[in-house]
């Protein structure tokens, strides 16, 4: 794996405040459980807080993917540790 200060930086900074504002969503009630069985983990529940945020429209999403970056962590999401493995959100 190639290593960079100052993609290391950016890594350490997008992960830090990506998980604030998940925190911050989920304290303000835009949560739902991960399984169907109504307990474990709890994930941000995104469906929720876009239909509550008009401000939120296809432009918006459209302006997403058109941004490289922002496409790239669309399409290749990042894993969830489960334990001591590493797995594909999908599989979680």
């Amino acid at each position: 794996m190639i290593s960079h200060p100052m993609m290391d930086s950016l890594a350490n900074e997008f992960t830090s405040t990506f998980a604030l504002f998940e925190y911050a969503l989920k304290e303000a009630g835009y949560w739902k459980f991960r399984y169907v069985k109504k307990e474990g983990p709890v994930e941000v529940c995104w469906k929720s807080f876009v239909a509550e945020n008009t401000a939120i429209d296809d432009k918006f999403f459209k302006n997403l993917t058109e941004d490289k970056t922002t496409n790239y962590i669309i399409q290749k999401p990042p894993m969830y540790r489960v334990g001591s493995e590493i797995v594909p959100r999908n599989v979680v």
